[in-house]
């Protein structure tokens, strides 16, 4: 997947989204945009996302991106180690 941040936020709003390899070469699922650090309206809209690409790819690659989103959801919730200054 491509995570990105979007700085200036309040909360940490980082999306994923999933890659597939097609035989054009790899695809970027820019429809299927998992948010990270948002709120239950959030969660809800990350779940229903998941719903194309269990149909269209299948269950299991659902399953697998769902949990390379739970580890990227938990280091983004994660808060900073403070800053040092030198």
């Amino acid at each position: 997947g491509v995570a990105a941040a979007v700085p200036g936020a309040e909360k940490a709003n980082v999306p994923i989204y999933p890659v597939v390899l097609t035989e054009k070469g790899p695809r970027v699922l820019a429809e299927i945009d998992l948010f990270a650090g948002g709120n239950r309206n959030r969660a809800f809209l990350n779940k229903a996302a998941m719903a194309p690409l269990r149909k269209a790819h299948s269950p299991a690659a659902a399953e697998d991106l769902q949990e390379i989103f739970n580890r990227h959801a938990a280091a983004v919730e994660k808060p900073a180690a403070p800053k040092t200054e030198p």
